[in-house]
């Protein structure tokens, strides 16, 4: 039996599968996860024959098994510079999202955005990169709430204190980088912040469903849990949309990933981690210094529902709801009424307008 089983396609895991194989040709193979999908778009047919059951995060909350998320997209004034950053592997590139994310008028709107919409609840949060972290801790402690970090550098014996500080409600806040994303519970958690975009909506589930837990109240007396609330300040919950996912044990191909970045001054193409144009000597570094905001005005906050709903916000042109149109970080599309009709037409950015179906009922606006 393997849990978390999106990682049997993995080296590791197929040994220990070839062996016990070879021990036992009847060897049976039953896998267990809530995000079969991998962000390499490797499948999981070589080990496993069919999917024997699938069920839903929306039946599980129905059914009382988790609680219901409540997800606002905070904009801090940056999510046009996180929409433009790039991919280094498998995700986006952390180190990017440190440039943008991790700094101190942004840290503290986060504290302001947690006291305000967070309900003084029990919190995991979710960062960049370490220094991103420490920074976003000291941001909390400095507003006299109990935080720590938690990253793989630390030993097992100190994050096991940190985490058992935690649990015990010593601590209110959790800041960590890629160690709580899954393999992790603690059930009165009600509160997840995730302050880095995730490239695959896999790892975007596995960090809400942190704090998706019921309370069993005989080992959690007092503690009361209705519901979680999202904080997503890194724009997953737009690019991913729902949290359902469409179950198939078959890989997908995936673009390559750019691992290239322009340089605005002479157009030559440079490796994504470069500080200078090796052509022209641009810097990068006081470019992205000078887009950098120096003062958050103001913070644009919209409650979505991630069980049902589109992945584009729709906006109704006029009073009669004959019109739609939604723009997203690479195209745009609309949905019109037209002779007992409705068409769906759409594009990429700059690229030419198509029709792209006709029906007479609309889905999700």
């Amino acid at each position: 039996v393997i849990d978390e089983a999106h990682h049997a396609a993995a080296l590791t895991y197929r040994t220990i599968i070839n062996k016990a194989l070879l021990l036992n040709p009847k060897c049976l193979i039953l896998g267990l996860t809530a995000t079969p999908n991998r962000s390499d778009g490797k499948g999981l047919r070589e080990v496993f024959s069919n999917v024997c059951d699938q069920i839903s995060l929306g039946e599980l909350i129905r059914s009382g098994h988790l609680v219901t998320p409540r997800t606002f997209v905070l904009d801090v004034g940056v999510k046009s510079q996180l929409s433009k950053v790039k991919r280094a592997g498998a995700d986006f590139d952390m180190n990017a999202v440190d440039q943008i994310m991790n700094q101190r008028p942004i840290n503290s709107a986060v504290v302001e955005q947690w006291i305000e919409n967070g309900e003084n609840r029990q919190t995991v949060v979710f960062c960049s990169t370490v220094s991103h972290a420490e920074a976003v801790t000291d941001a909390f402690r400095e507003n006299e709430i109990e935080a720590a970090t938690i990253t793989g550098q630390l030993t097992s014996t100190e994050r096991a204190k940190i985490l058992k500080h935690y649990e015990d409600g010593l601590t209110k806040v959790i800041v960590n980088v890629q160690v709580l994303t899954e393999g992790w519970d603690h059930p009165p958690t009600s509160c997840v912040v995730l302050l880095r975009p995730s490239s695959a909506k896999s790892t975007m589930i596995q960090m809400v469903g942190r704090g998706l837990r019921t309370v069993n109240s005989e080992l959690h007396p007092g503690v009361i849990k209705n519901d979680c609330i999202i904080l997503d300040f890194g724009t997953s919950s737009i690019l991913h949309g729902t949290l359902e996912q469409d179950v198939s044990l078959d890989g997908v191909e995936t673009e390559g990933l750019s691992l290239s970045m322009t340089c605005p001054d002479c157009g030559a193409e440079v490796p994504l981690a470069s500080t200078e144009c090796p052509i022209c000597g641009y810097s990068f570094r006081a470019d992205k210094k000078k887009d950098s905001p120096e003062l958050i005005s103001s913070v644009e906050m919209m409650e979505i529902n991630l069980l049902n709903r589109s992945s584009f916000e729709w906006v109704n042109l006029f009073d009669d709801r004959s019109a739609f149109i939604s723009t997203g970080f690479n195209a745009w599309g609309g949905v019109f009424f037209h002779d007992g009709n409705w068409y769906s037409v759409g594009s990429k950015n700059k690229g030419t307008p198509k029709i792209l179906s006709i029906g007479q009922h609309i889905n999700g606006l």
